[in-house]
């Protein structure tokens, strides 16, 4: 059967996707830039976007150190996504989803798996901006916001030790 040049390059980039799906995230599809872009848009991300997000690069982040450093190093996704989840509010500016569990747990399992990967990405994540704010909060009971504060502790554990 004849194929198309067209078709042997989709069945050979879903081959690799199966062979190897990090990779294949990584290199061909740059998944770091893309979502660097989603992130950098006009209009915030809905809640929804920003935990996925953490969570496809907590994903590669734990697929090797290398992987790991691309994404600490990259200048402004992690910032970015700081900005949007757990950075305290500054110059008058709000994230809706600060201090919300919902975005702030999904961002420091990011940051753990990171700093667990690699000193380089350890010493890249700005943690001095954020935990303390994070730790010094009152969660008044809220059992997601003291989940929250134990990740940001063991977070701090691990960039005192690798970072």
């Amino acid at each position: 059967a004849a194929y198309s040049t067209s078709a042997i390059s989709a069945q050979a980039d879903g081959e690799a996707f199966r062979n190897d799906p990090m990779w294949t995230l990584l290199s061909r599809m740059q998944i770091i830039p893309r979502l660097d872009q989603l992130l950098k848009q006009k209009h915030d991300l809905p809640l929804e976007g920003l935990v996925a997000a953490s969570g496809i690069l907590a994903m590669l982040g734990v697929r090797s150190p290398g992987a790991a450093s691309a994404i600490a190093r990259h200048a402004t996704l992690l910032p970015s996504l700081l900005q949007k989840t757990v950075m305290p509010p500054s110059n008058g500016i709000t994230s809706s989803n600060f201090l919300n569990p919902a975005a702030t747990l999904p961002i420091l399992f990011l940051l753990n798996d990171l700093a667990r990967q690699s000193r380089y990405a350890a010493s890249r994540i700005p943690y001095a901006n954020f935990l303390p704010p994070l730790l010094g909060i009152d969660a008044g009971g809220d059992q997601q916001l003291v989940k929250a504060q134990k990740w940001a502790l063991v977070l701090w554990r691990k960039l005192l030790r690798y970072g």
